[in-house]
């Protein structure tokens, strides 16, 4: 596989990864209390696109994941995820598509 093609593929893998992380925000925001399994699967998303960006020539993509992983271990961990934060990240990591 060719950088062009290992980017193409890894771009049509994180569209496919912000539109589910985006069907589980409205869930979480649907319902606040009890949706530590849906911050924990935004968490996990986050992690994946962490590990795999760089590799795949899209680092900024890891930048932003790193970072907003970051963010939650410090703030108390996926039940203390931000909504309006990570509809922004989601927005950052959508430009990368």
């Amino acid at each position: 596989m060719t950088p062009a093609e290992m980017r193409a593929a890894f771009q049509a893998d994180l569209a496919r990864r912000i539109a589910m992380m985006e069907r589980l925000l409205d869930q979480l925001e649907a319902r606040p209390c009890g949706g530590a399994e849906i911050a924990d699967a935004l968490a996990a998303h986050l992690h994946d696109i962490k590990g795999t960006g760089r590799p795949f020539g899209v680092p900024e993509a890891t930048d932003l994941a790193r970072s907003f992983e970051h963010r939650l271990k410090q703030d108390g961990g996926p039940a203390a995820l931000d909504p309006a934060a990570l509809r922004e990240l989601l927005g950052k990591l959508k430009a990368l598509c």
